[in-house]
Protein backbone atom coordinates (compact mmCIF):
# COMPACT_ATOMS: atom_id res chain seq x y z
CA UNK A 1 0.00 0.00 0.00
CA UNK A 2 1.72 3.16 -1.20
CA UNK A 3 -0.81 5.84 -0.27
CA UNK A 4 -3.85 6.18 1.98
CA UNK A 5 -6.55 8.76 1.38
CA UNK A 6 -8.45 9.99 4.43
CA UNK A 7 -11.77 11.64 3.65
CA UNK A 8 -12.34 13.94 6.63
CA UNK A 9 -15.69 15.55 7.31
CA UNK A 10 -15.10 18.16 10.03
CA UNK A 11 -17.88 18.82 12.47
CA UNK A 12 -18.08 20.81 15.70
CA UNK A 13 -15.68 18.76 17.86
CA UNK A 14 -12.46 19.29 15.91
CA UNK A 15 -10.14 18.13 18.70
CA UNK A 16 -11.84 14.77 19.03
CA UNK A 17 -11.88 14.36 15.27
CA UNK A 18 -8.19 15.19 15.05
CA UNK A 19 -7.33 12.58 17.67
CA UNK A 20 -9.22 10.01 15.60
CA UNK A 21 -7.38 11.09 12.45
CA UNK A 22 -4.06 10.88 14.32
CA UNK A 23 -4.84 7.40 15.60
CA UNK A 24 -5.67 6.19 12.07
CA UNK A 25 -2.60 7.98 10.66
CA UNK A 26 -0.26 6.21 13.10
CA UNK A 27 -2.00 2.89 12.43
CA UNK A 28 -1.16 3.12 8.72
CA UNK A 29 2.25 4.68 9.32
CA UNK A 30 3.18 1.63 11.39
CA UNK A 31 2.17 -0.55 8.41
CA UNK A 32 4.75 1.23 6.27
CA UNK A 33 2.57 3.77 4.47
CA UNK A 34 4.59 6.90 3.73
CA UNK A 35 2.11 8.96 1.68
CA UNK A 36 -1.19 10.28 2.94
CA UNK A 37 -3.79 12.50 1.33
CA UNK A 38 -6.28 14.24 3.60
CA UNK A 39 -9.37 15.34 1.69
CA UNK A 40 -11.25 17.82 3.84
CA UNK A 41 -14.90 17.83 2.80
CA UNK A 42 -16.08 21.30 3.70
CA UNK A 43 -17.24 24.55 2.24
CA UNK A 44 -15.93 26.38 5.31
CA UNK A 45 -12.74 28.48 5.22
CA UNK A 46 -9.42 27.00 6.34
CA UNK A 47 -9.47 28.52 9.81
CA UNK A 48 -12.71 26.64 10.56
CA UNK A 49 -11.45 23.11 9.81
CA UNK A 50 -7.66 23.23 10.26
CA UNK A 51 -8.01 22.01 13.87
CA UNK A 52 -9.33 18.70 12.52
CA UNK A 53 -5.85 17.85 11.15
CA UNK A 54 -3.47 20.10 13.10
CA UNK A 55 -2.54 17.44 15.68
CA UNK A 56 -1.30 15.15 12.89
CA UNK A 57 0.59 17.84 11.02
CA UNK A 58 2.37 18.88 14.23
CA UNK A 59 3.74 15.39 14.93
CA UNK A 60 4.48 14.21 11.40
CA UNK A 61 8.16 13.66 10.77
CA UNK A 62 8.32 10.76 8.37
CA UNK A 63 5.49 10.85 5.85
CA UNK A 64 4.31 13.00 2.98
CA UNK A 65 0.94 14.53 3.76
CA UNK A 66 -1.13 16.41 1.23
CA UNK A 67 -4.10 18.35 2.60
CA UNK A 68 -6.73 19.39 0.10
CA UNK A 69 -10.12 20.93 0.69
CA UNK A 70 -12.85 19.53 -1.55
CA UNK A 71 -16.42 20.54 -2.16
CA UNK A 72 -18.89 17.85 -1.01
CA UNK A 73 -20.37 17.79 -4.51
CA UNK A 74 -16.99 16.93 -6.07
CA UNK A 75 -15.94 14.23 -3.61
CA UNK A 76 -17.36 11.21 -5.45
CA UNK A 77 -15.66 12.21 -8.67
CA UNK A 78 -12.33 12.68 -6.91
CA UNK A 79 -12.28 9.35 -5.04
CA UNK A 80 -13.99 7.22 -7.71
CA UNK A 81 -10.73 5.85 -9.10
CA UNK A 82 -8.73 6.03 -5.86
CA UNK A 83 -7.77 3.02 -3.76
CA UNK A 84 -7.34 2.89 0.02
CA UNK A 85 -9.96 5.51 0.89
CA UNK A 86 -10.90 5.76 4.56
CA UNK A 87 -13.67 8.10 5.71
CA UNK A 88 -13.35 9.75 9.12
CA UNK A 89 -16.29 11.70 10.45
CA UNK A 90 -15.71 11.62 14.22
Amino acid sequence: MEEVVFVIRPKDDYTSLCENVKRRYFEYLSKGVKRFKFLIVSKEPLYKWIESVRCVLEVNISATIIVKQVNPDELNKIVASTENVIEITR
